[in-house]
């Protein structure tokens, strides 16, 4: 594939999955009892609302883009049923040209967008050199035996240029509607429903339609799937003062200061008092205090394979420093999954450590290798 087809199937590709964006925010806009339609009617419809067309373009829209006039031929053609729509929309990417007469298109007439179409056509006329293709769709749009079709749809008929590209588009869809979702897990809610909007049983031989009891059923089941899979952790609890020095005399600082290691004992004592106050808060009664349980039981089997292993490879000559380093090593663990939350906090963990080791009647955490 050379240069110039590799772009154009890259734009091809852009184009599609910028329609398919316009259609999922049309999804989100239904009311009861309407569908979105899929290039049955055009790009996009609303059953017994709009016909849009969806152009993704980066040139300006001119008073002969064939985009304008391609779109206006298709719903003037007798087989496409107007009487079905009550608005006609060319949503495009494309910037109005300062120099068209489309500038003030939506502010405007019929009569008047008609004056302006008869300009640009007469004007055109007058041209020596002509595209074939624009002389054809201002040919069939300005033909009067075509009048009728052609002043249903100037009535009914808007631009909305400059419109967000894909991934803006996308962007801003994903702002709007996945509020409700976790948002490590937004993208998939977005992703998930355009995968939806194209799947094999919305599309079929006759009609690539989705409704609105199926769409908002779809959302419903996803936004539950997805919250059930991305449970945030409880946000840290605020503590405005802590007072140090009522914790000096508890048992996992006098652990710490078995090994000479004062300058970790505040954070120690910060980690301990916002874990105690989540776990009060959070974990105290049913499944999650059980899971809790079993929580500090894991960590409790992790520390006494690192504890053998530290304390073979115990310096014999200085054992603080091999136990400092056995504290940093082992606190500074990633925490593993606790119950259904995406992530844990390191504090979290760090935290429940000490809250272990500060009895001995359940785990015999302590730091010192030097003891038998």
């Amino acid at each position: 594939m050379n240069r110039g087809s590799k772009q154009n199937a890259t734009d091809s590709t852009k184009a599609i999955a910028y329609q398919f964006c316009i259609a999922l925010e049309k999804c989100f806009e239904l009311n009861e009892g309407q569908s979105v339609i899929i290039e049955y009617y055009g790009d996009v419809s609303i059953s017994g609302k709009t016909q849009i067309e969806v152009k993704n373009y980066k040139r300006s829209l001119s008073n002969l883009d064939q985009n304008f006039w391609k779109t206006l031929k298709n719903w003037m053609e007798d087989e496409f049923p107007r009487e079905n729509f009550q608005s006609f929309i060319l949503c495009t990417t494309q910037q109005i040209s300062l120099k068209s007469e489309f500038l003030t298109w939506n502010e405007i007439s019929r009569k008047e967008k008609l004056e302006i179409l008869k300009k640009i056509f007469e004007e055109y006329q007058l041209k020596k050199r002509k595209d074939k293709n624009t002389v054809e769709y201002l040919n069939y749009v300005m033909s009067q035996n075509r009048r009728e079709n052609l002043n249903f749809i100037l009535d009914r008929f808007t631009i909305q240029s400059s419109h967000y590209n894909y991934q803006d588009k996308y962007k801003k869809i994903k702002e709007i509607y996945s509020k409700p979702i976790p948002k490590s897990s937004q993208e998939k809610f977005i992703n998930s429903l355009i995968g939806f909007i194209i799947s094999p049983k919305i599309s079929n031989e006759n009609k690539w339609e989705i409704t609105y009891n199926l769409f908002i059923s779809e959302v419903q089941e996803l936004t539950k799937r997805l919250k059930d899979e991305s449970v945030i952790f409880p946000e840290k609890i605020k503590i405005k003062e802590i007072k140090n020095s009522e914790y000096m005399d508890s048992l996992f600082v006098k652990k710490i200061k078995k090994i000479d290691y004062h300058e970790v004992i505040i954070e120690a004592i910060s980690d301990y008092i916002h874990t105690n106050s989540i776990a009060i808060e959070d974990f105290k009664i049913g499944s999650k205090f059980k899971q809790l349980q079993d929580y500090k039981n894991d960590i409790h089997e992790n520390y006494k394979i690192k504890y053998r292993f530290a304390k073979r490879n115990a310096s014999q000559i200085n054992t603080n420093n091999s136990a400092k380093d056995f504290y940093d090593n082992f606190l500074s663990e990633n925490p593993p999954s606790f119950s259904t939350y995406n992530t844990v906090p390191s504090y979290f963990r760090r935290g429940l450590i000490h809250n272990m080791a500060n009895s001995d009647k359940t785990f015999n955490i302590k730091w010192n290798l030097d003891d038998e």
